[in-house]
């Protein structure tokens, strides 16, 4: 068999053409994949920043509730306190502080309450309905006497120690009579005082009531908490324990001879602390004692007490020639 060479070479090259024909699109390819390789070289870059854009977020939000979380922790763990704190009030309850020798700070006065009765044995009632006056103890030496005078106050002119009140509906206090005049009006009764520097002391004060029952104030524990010794026109005398308002007498209602009978009478009334005993005076007699509770941290004072007789709401008193003496430290 013949075959022409040039026909075979003829074939060949078709053949190779058609080769380099085909190879044509492995060419588009290649620079279809050079036109494309910007483009994902662009989109891996922002997918990348989107991705480190994406952990930040996720490590933002992620600190942000650790702090709420420890936030709500420390919460929890300290409680759902109030915040309220306690406070000391020594003046507190009372007004018209009066400090030896200087002016003492004055306070509001104070409200206080008839006194509320007490169930104890009580002994038989005279006719009068009042206990029979007790036997003074006899007199002894009067050693108070030598003390140093702390605080003296005859009322003859206006004090910073003891104010004039007027601005008050319920309650005023002036200077009338070379003396001091305390009047409650549309309440029980009233009571102020101010530190006294010494624990062992004597206090007396001339007292004269019109109505109603007045003394002295001495003593103070808590701020609601103060003791006090009154009189009233008929001879009668009572060492009380005042307690957030309410009046546990220590000493009930007692008459006593040593007391002047009558409205506008003076009298002059006194309460000596030695330790923890109280004595109590009336014109220079002795009228009781009493022993304070052991280990009680009270705090002497030197105050007024004005109340309005038991059921009515008015008092008037008139106080004169207080003075204190203390011994030598």
């Amino acid at each position: 068999m013949i075959i022409d060479k040039r026909a075979r070479r003829q074939a060949t090259g078709d053949r190779a053409q058609g080769t380099g024909d085909r190879r044509k699109p492995t060419g588009n390819r290649g620079q279809a994949a050079a036109k494309s390789g910007p483009r994902n070289s662009l989109l891996l870059a922002l997918s990348s920043q989107f991705s480190i854009r994406y952990r930040w977020v996720r490590l933002l939000l992620l600190t942000l509730a650790i702090i709420a979380l420890s936030a709500i922790g420390a919460t929890l763990g300290r409680g759902f306190s109030s915040g309220a704190a306690v406070v000391g009030q020594a003046v507190e309850p009372t007004s018209a502080a009066m400090a030896p020798p200087a002016a003492l700070p004055t306070s509001a006065p104070i409200t206080t309450s008839a006194p509320a009765p007490v169930a104890a044995a009580v002994p038989a009632l005279s006719s009068a309905g009042i206990p029979p006056a007790a036997p003074a103890p006899p007199s002894t030496a009067h050693a108070w006497e030598g003390w140093p005078v702390l605080a003296e106050d005859h009322f003859d002119g206006i004090s910073e120690r003891w104010p004039e009140i007027h601005s008050s509906p319920s309650w005023s206090s002036s200077y009338q009579d070379g003396g001091y005049l305390m009047q409650v009006d549309s309440r029980p009764g009233i009571s102020y005082s101010g530190p006294l520097g010494a624990h062992d002391f004597w206090y007396s004060a001339d007292v004269r009531i019109t109505r109603g029952q007045a003394g002295l104030f001495f003593l103070i524990g808590r701020p609601n908490d103060f003791y006090r010794l009154l009189i009233d026109a008929d001879g009668h005398y009572q060492l009380e324990w005042q307690q957030v308002g309410v009046s546990q007498p220590l000493i009930a209602w007692t008459a006593s001879d040593a007391l002047l009978r009558g409205a506008g009478q003076v009298n002059q009334i006194a309460v000596r602390r030695s330790g923890d005993e109280l004595i109590l005076y009336a014109n220079g007699t002795q009228l009781a004692s009493y022993d304070l509770p052991a280990g009680s941290a009270l705090e002497s004072r030197i105050g007024l007490a004005l109340d309005a007789p038991e059921g009515g709401r008015t008092g008037l008193a008139w106080f004169d020639n207080l003075v204190v003496r203390a011994p030598k430290r």
